[in-house]
């Protein structure tokens, strides 16, 4: 734990590969101290089949979820997304749209085997 996922536009590939935003996310969970750095597991999807806005297909995204198991503060929430956000902002500063979400995982239902 946590798992990043990063969701992004196929007409980015090249842009999002040259930027490393797997390792620049993956950094940012590291950084934080909320966790240690052989639990965390970072992967990216491109999608090919989207619509950004008013821009439509001609639109880019890049959308980032961070599932985290319970028990975090407000405050530590809120770090661990401005700094995944300004992470990936600093090396893609012309994508259409980025979002950054920390979804919470119920502790008493989350299972895991190995690191």
């Amino acid at each position: 734990m946590p798992h990043a996922v990063i969701d992004y536009s196929a007409n980015i590939e090249e842009e999002v590969i040259d930027a490393d935003v797997v390792n620049l996310v993956h950094s940012a969970l590291s950084d934080s101290g909320l966790f240690q750095a052989k639990d965390i597991k970072t992967r990216a999807y491109i999608a090919g089949d989207y619509m950004v806005g008013e821009k439509g297909p001609d639109g880019n995204f890049v959308h980032v979820a961070v599932a985290i198991l319970e028990g975090r503060s407000a405050e530590q929430k809120q770090k661990l997304s401005q700094s995944v956000f300004d992470a990936v902002r600093k090396e893609l500063p012309a994508v259409d749209s980025l979002t950054v979400e920390i979804r919470e995982l119920a502790k008493d239902s989350y299972r895991k085997i190995g690191g």
